[in-house]
């Protein structure tokens, strides 16, 4: 049986990253993909990185296809860290415009340049959307370490634009 080879870049989704609800630690799952290998004739290669975004992404992929990247197809999942804000200066200054840590058109933008590039060497390439975000939760828990949650609120407008700003960027790799 041929197996193909797959080729993962992301970010800690992807890595197998999981928070341990009682120590409040992040902890890897090494095994992640091994259900996956044994089940389907494929080669895992895992690239994925503990906060990467697709900029970081992008310029991992471009070295590897400098160094004769030779896989079958590449999964890229990015967006999570993307669409994320710089909570502490929000909450410093929430007057002020904060920009995502990737601005949605160059998330795009890099998006479909990877596309292209794979496209072009005969790599089919593969892009995730974003699991939901759960926005109430995820507030609690950038907020956690005592920074401005009406600061945040007041910025926000409502703590579902967590959500609803995310999902952008999902809606974005699924088109």
């Amino acid at each position: 049986m041929i197996r193909k080879i797959v080729e993962i870049y992301g970010d800690s989704i992807m890595k197998g990253v999981l928070l341990d609800a009682i120590t409040k630690r992040y902890s890897s799952k090494k095994d992640l993909l091994d259900p996956i290998e044994e089940r389907f004739p494929l080669e895992l290669k895992n690239r994925s990185k503990f906060g990467c975004t697709i900029e970081k992404g992008q310029k991992m992929l471009d070295n590897a296809l400098e160094q004769g990247l030779s896989c079958d197809t590449i999964l890229l999942e990015y967006g999570g860290n993307d669409c994320d804000f710089h909570w502490d200066q929000v909450a410093k200054n929430p007057d002020e415009e904060h920009l995502p840590h990737t601005p949605l058109d160059r998330f795009e933008s890099i998006c479909r340049s990877m596309i292209r590039k794979l496209r072009a060497r005969g790599i089919e390439p593969i892009v995730m959307s974003l699991p939901p975000i759960d926005a109430e939760k995820y507030f609690a828990w950038f907020t956690r370490s005592g920074i401005s949650k009406e600061n945040i609120l007041r910025w926000l407008g409502d703590i579902q634009l967590i959500y609803r700003h995310q999902e952008l960027y999902s809606l974005s790799a699924t088109k």
